[in-house]
């Protein structure tokens, strides 16, 4: 885990723990790890004097993990210090561990990521790996620990390409084991490494990573600690295995916040005074082309970027953010993990000598920490059988996070096309380009891709130039009904693609041409009848109001329209930091002037509400705690049912779309409502822009070309009149077979059409 700041006890080592227990071979039998609550400084104290050991990424105000001997958690009580039981019995995790271990050991067929491997295990691991792929992989020797062991290292990349030999690579590292008890650290880089080579044949994407980038993988930093938290009694060791002055052992390595020897987070004598730091910093610094760094660590489930010394916004704020979102999302997606991602003081604690902060604050790189696996039902004694999912999740996110950071260019934003289209008129798909360290944009690239349900390939057509990197491309008009799949695509100076989405071609972009009609079109850029507070409202500062957003690392630096500046937000200004002017003390709300959802007699299509928000409630002390609640009604306010509820926010400007049938009967007295509130003491804030309402369909298929509902000799009229030059009717175009031309064919092809009823 990162560095714990805030006051520091004295801490009773696990080794003087073990020695006190009368059976040598259940060192932990009968301790508890607890989840006490601190309201005070006093308490923080008094919870560190009884406490053996803490779990915990911090020691201050709030929620802190403990471990604690037989019978204190009596002491607690006589504290009045409340508690929850995470884990009742240290000793069964502990022999659960190790009967687990022995078993899978047992087991010639069992999979290698089984169970926990002991350092030798590891070390053979990877020289398997380059054994079996010698053409991506060599293994070397980086350096030694304090005690004498080898820090070994793994390269991985793709052969030498004309004009990309692997030398000029930028390299991308990864380390593991900083911390000795955090066993699922290394087994997960290992895994990270094995997939890597594994999949080079066989995935484009793996092989376009490795083609482009060197990857460096450290399973374990800490060798002899990691060897000594396998002995007997000291699963829990922290430090390296340095002998102190006062005949304590051990520094922490990559933080630590104690000037006490005996401390778990003894920073040491002086910064890389240990020979395992001094490794790493040698090989960022002497490789030269190192551009992402991350460290893993465990537990907690969390994606830290800089800065972790300061609350300060890092220079690149807006791009950690970006990747933030990215790899929330990728690692999210694999099983539904929910992980916590942000700037290290902000959602965590403020923490010096991180590493992260070294690799970006001196080096330039993208420095990130991530903790794994669990949230606290295990912590470091996290079962084996979580392994195999952790190191999956985990190798998700490293794929996204390299794809966004490799020197390649990158979609700084898409405005994709609506879900539904006009069917007669098409529709524009706006991109931003943006080199990513250092590439170069070919400015001939930007392409988009399409195609409909039925065809078998797709088509492309290059992307028009708005300047300053900014590209437009359209989608064609079709078929009223018609789903179309679409994806764009851009490269740099090098030819090294990308797309978006990312996995494109397998994965698209979707929108389905419809005859459309818009009830309301609100840009957000007045008040209008739009109702900012209600009764009821309990927050004390965070109101809705109408304004020009200002940013902070939880609200938006501007609206979402491509016209305009204004929208609703809770309190557009910043403030000396997101906290000053967030959702404090309860709700706020916004409600939506009344609206029309009916949908005519004799027509098809339905209604559809949509609207740009933007929600965090990520920072803070307690993040994902306050949901924001969206709310219908049918009834002009009267009553209300929800519409969606956002638990984790959205961190970005994010489009919602319900059709209002799917969630309550359409009527013309609709109304929609918008609840921010702080329940805990997370940061919130949020905003809502371009709202909208429309209704959808296909009336009566190509020949309906009034859009009436029904095919009759006005819609013959209609296009005679739209064909001979005259006024066409909404989302209607006189080129009737979409090949770009008006003439005799688009004739032929309406009468077939008309006649076919």
């Amino acid at each position: 885990m990162f560095k714990r700041l805030c006051v520091h006890v004295l801490f009773l080592s696990l080794a003087s723990v073990a020695s006190g227990q009368t059976d040598p071979l259940h060192p932990y039998a009968g301790q508890k790890v607890v989840r006490a609550s601190v309201s005070t400084p006093q308490q923080m104290l008094q919870l560190s004097s009884v406490a053996d050991s803490i779990w915990s990424h911090r020691e201050g105000i709030g929620e802190v993990d403990v471990q604690l001997a037989p019978g204190k958690t009596d002491l607690l009580d006589q504290m009045a210090i409340p508690y929850v039981v995470l884990i009742p019995d240290v000793q069964v995790l502990i022999d659960a561990e190790s009967a687990q271990i022995a078993e899978a050991h047992l087991a010639r067929d069992d999979a290698w990521y089984a169970t926990y491997r002991r350092l030798t295990e590891i070390n053979t691991k990877l020289n398997d790996f380059a054994a079996a792929q010698p053409a991506l992989a060599s293994v070397s020797t980086i350096g030694n620990s304090l005690e004498g062991r080898p820090m070994r290292m793994i390269r991985i990349s793709g052969p030498d390409l004309p004009g990309n030999p692997r030398s000029s690579r930028p390299q991308i590292l990864f380390n593991g084991c900083q911390h000795a008890r955090e066993w699922v650290s290394p087994m997960t880089v290992m895994y990270i490494a094995e997939q890597l080579m594994g999949q080079y044949a066989s995935d484009a994407t793996v092989r376009d990573l490795l083609d482009s980038a060197e990857f460096l993988i450290v399973p374990v930093s800490n060798p002899d600690g990691y060897e000594y938290s396998w002995t007997a009694g000291n699963r829990f060791w922290r430090k390296n295995r340095r002998h102190n002055s006062d005949g304590s052992y051990g520094f922490g390595l990559n933080n630590g916040s104690s000037t006490s020897p005996s401390s778990e987070t003894y920073r040491g004598t002086a910064a890389f005074s240990e020979p395992e730091a001094a490794v790493l910093r040698d090989l960022l610094l002497g490789e030269g082309r190192v551009r992402t760094h991350i460290d893993f660590h465990s537990y907690g489930q969390l994606i830290l970027s800089p800065w972790g010394y300061s609350s300060q916004s890092p220079p690149d704020a807006a791009e950690f953010a970006r990747l933030n979102t990215v790899m929330k999302s990728a690692v999210q997606g694999v099983f539904g993990t929910p992980y916590t991602a942000g700037q290290t003081a902000v959602i965590l604690y403020v923490a010096s000598g991180t590493s992260n902060d070294y690799s970006y604050g001196q080096l330039g790189v993208y420095g990130y920490g991530i903790e794994l696996r669990d949230t606290g039902n295990a912590g470091f004694a996290l079962p084996a059988a979580q392994i195999l999912p952790t190191a999956q999740e985990n190798y998700a996110l490293i794929k996204a996070f390299a794809l966004n950071t490799l020197p390649r260019v990158r979609f700084a934003s898409v405005t994709a096309a609506p879900a539904r289209i006009p069917s007669g008129s098409g529709a524009s798909v706006d991109v931003q380009i943006a080199a990513m360290m250092g590439s170069t944009p070919d400015t001939d690239s930007p392409r988009v891709y399409w195609k409909a349900a039925t065809a078998a390939d797709f088509s492309w057509a290059a992307m028009t130039s708005l300047g300053g990197g900014a590209y437009r491309g359209t989608l064609p008009p079709g078929a009223c009904g018609e789903v179309i799949s679409y994806y764009v695509e851009a490269a740099d100076t090098a030819g090294r693609k990308t797309t978006y989405p990312l996995s494109a071609p397998a994965q698209t972009l979707l929108t389905t041409l419809m005859d459309i009609v818009v009830r309301v079109d609100d840009a957000c850029e007045t008040a209008g009848a739009w109702t900012m507070g209600v009764a009821g409202d309990t927050a004390t500062a965070g109101r809705w109001e109408n304004a020009v957003p200002q940013a902070t690392t939880a609200q938006p630096g501007a609206d979402h329209s491509a016209a305009g500046t204004r929208c609703f937000v809770t309190d557009s200004r910043a403030g000396a930091n997101a906290n000053a002017f967030d959702v404090d003390g309860g709700s706020t709300t916004l409600v939506s002037p009344r609206f029309d959802a009916v949908v005519a007699p004799g027509t098809a299509g339905d209604a559809y509400v949509s609207y740009w928000l933007w929600y965090a409630n990520n920072p803070g002390t307690a993040p994902g705690v306050s949901p924001m609640l969206i709310d219908i009604s049918n009834d002009d306010g009267a009553s209300w049912r929800p519409l969606e509820v956002v638990s984790r926010g959205t961190e970005a400007w994010s489009l919602r779309d319900f059709r209002v049938g799917d969630v309550i009967t359409p009527t013309s007295a609709m109304r929609v409502r918008f609840i921010a509130r702080d329940t805990g003491s997370a940061t919130v804030e949020a905003g809502v822009d371009d709202f909208q309402v429309t209704v959808a369909g296909c009336s009566g298929g190509p020949a309906d070309f009034n859009g009436d509902g029904a095919v009759d000799f006005f819609d013959y009229d209609a296009f005679v009149v739209c064909f001979e030059g005259g006024a066409c009717p909404p989302g209607k175009t006189a080129d009737f077979d979409g090949d770009g031309s008006v003439d005799f064919f688009d004739y032929d092809a309406f009468v077939r059409a008309f006649e076919g009823g």
